[in-house]
């Protein structure tokens, strides 16, 4: 189902129609994320691929963990698990809203 641009819904948003579509597709990749992506072993770093060893780690919403006195680790594993969850809803036909990138 899409909601027509000139609808109440699509109106009464606090961001406006934009912000509404980028949420949606947002909790789209959060959503094949969470269905099908890669799960790592626990003794390694979901962002760097390297061992977590003696480090602190950081659990993840998803059971994966990162490093966690680099904020790169969890950025680097954002950046992964979204560009494979954008690949994978592009090849069934589900590409982002105008003016983003994924």
């Amino acid at each position: 189902m899409r909601i027509q641009r000139g609808s109440p819904i699509g109106s009464c948003a606090v961001g406006g129609w934009q912000d509404a579509e980028a949420l949606a597709y947002a909790e789209l990749l959060y959503e094949w994320h969470l269905r099908h992506g890669r799960q790592w072993p626990q003794s390694q770093c979901a962002g760097c691929g390297e061992l977590i060893a003696d480090h602190r780690a950081l659990t993840l919403t998803d059971g994966n963990q990162v490093h966690f006195e680099s904020i790169d680790c969890v950025l680097l594993y954002g950046d992964s698990w979204r560009a494979a969850a954008a690949a994978a809803l592009h090849r069934l036909g589900l590409d982002p809203p105008p003016g983003i990138t994924r």
